[in-house]
C-alpha cells in the first residue's frame, strides 16, 4: 500500500512539474507576441501620420521650407484629435536633405519610418526632402 501511494505521488509531481513548464512557456511566448504586435502597431502608426504629412499641401510645404516645427505641430494636433500614439511613448521628427544623414540621438527601442517629400504644385522649392518620424519608449 506505501508503495502505491508513492506511485502516486511521484505521477502527481511529474504532472504538476509538467503543468509549470507549460505555463511558464506560454508567459514567455504571450509576451514575446504583445511586443511584435505592438511594433507593427507603431510603425502603422508611422506610416499613417507620414501620409498626413504628405496628403496636406500646407505640411508638404512646410518639410520642403525645412521647418520642423510647423510639422511637429501638425502630428501633435492630430495626436491630440486621434490619441494614436500610445500613452508612454515620445516621437519626434526631422526633415532632412535626400543626400544627407537623418537620424535621431536616441537610445533604446526606437520606431522609425521616412517618406519623401518633392514639391507640390504651386510651391517654387524643387528640392525634395525626407520626413522622419521616430516613436519611442518613454522610460521617465
Amino acid at each position: 500500500m506505501v508503495k502505491g501511494k508513492r506511485a502516486w505521488m511521484k505521477m502527481l509531481e511529474a504532472f504538476i512539474a509538467i503543468i509549470l513548464i507549460i505555463g511558464i512557456l506560454l508567459l514567455v511566448y504571450s509576451q514575446n507576441a504583445k511586443k511584435e504586435n505592438k511594433a507593427d502597431n507603431i510603425l502603422d502608426i508611422e506610416s499613417y501620420l507620414l501620409e498626413r504629412v504628405a496628403s496636406n499641401e500646407i505640411m508638404r510645404d512646410a518639410v520642403l521650407s525645412g521647418d520642423v516645427e510647423e510639422v511637429k505641430g501638425y502630428i501633435d494636433g492630430i495626436n491630440e484629435e486621434e490619441k494614436i500614439i500610445p500613452h508612454g511613448y515620445n516621437h519626434d521628427v526631422l526633415i532632412c536633405e535626400i543626400d544627407g544623414e537623418c537620424s535621431f540621438n536616441q537610445e533604446g527601442e526606437i520606431y522609425s519610418k521616412e517618406r519623401v517629400i518633392s514639391s507640390s504644385l504651386s510651391a517654387n522649392n524643387h528640392n525634395p526632402k525626407i520626413v522622419k518620424i521616430s516613436i519611442w519608449r518613454s522610460y521617465r
